[in-house]
């Protein structure tokens, strides 16, 4: 029988959770990644990756988007 089970190891070794965890993980991300790429399509979370954008932007991770 062939075994069709992979591994992969996605998850970060720190997670951060509660109020403020997004300011602190803002100072993290350029040790993670040099171009965050920011996906999505629902009108309903527009507004959150509108703000990820301008927040990826003031650290100087992003540039503008285009559609």
């Amino acid at each position: 029988m062939v075994s069709s089970i992979s591994t992969q190891a996605i998850a970060p070794a720190t997670l951060l959770r509660g109020q403020g965890a997004w300011g602190e993980a803002l100072t993290r991300l350029p040790q993670l990644c040099q171009r965050p790429f920011l996906l999505g399509r629902s009108i309903s979370t527009q507004p959150l990756r509108d703000q990820l954008c301008i927040d990826l932007e003031s650290l100087g991770q992003i540039g503008r988007a285009h559609v």
